[in-house]
């Protein structure tokens, strides 16, 4: 998986042969799409989840919590409420994600 941010982030991971989650790549704030983060949600990619607890109403995607534990790095990000600019192009439904304070 590989997205690209409006603050040139990239948040890059690769499962080895083990199926074990490396985490090349992971800036402070990240654009996922839509599928991604339900992926995460679902439980597709070992080592990937999403913890629900939304601030904009229950089950709710915003204010959700990401976490990436790779072998070689533990990653957590907020799903933000932030619009994503037109001029990234993306045409799909996507969410801003960031490292918490």
């Amino acid at each position: 998986m590989s997205v690209s941010s409006e603050f040139n982030g990239m948040l890059i991971l690769e499962w080895d042969s083990d199926g074990r989650l490396h985490v090349d790549r992971a800036h402070p704030c990240v654009v996922l799409d839509e599928e991604s983060v339900l992926a995460a949600f679902r439980g597709d990619d070992p080592g990937v989840s999403l913890e629900l607890g939304g601030t904009g109403g229950i089950g709710t995607i915003q204010g959700s919590v990401l976490r990436i534990a790779g072998v070689n790095r533990q990653v957590v990000y907020r799903v933000t409420g932030e619009p994503v600019p037109e001029a990234l192009g993306i045409s799909r439904r996507s969410w801003v994600c960031r490292w918490p304070d």
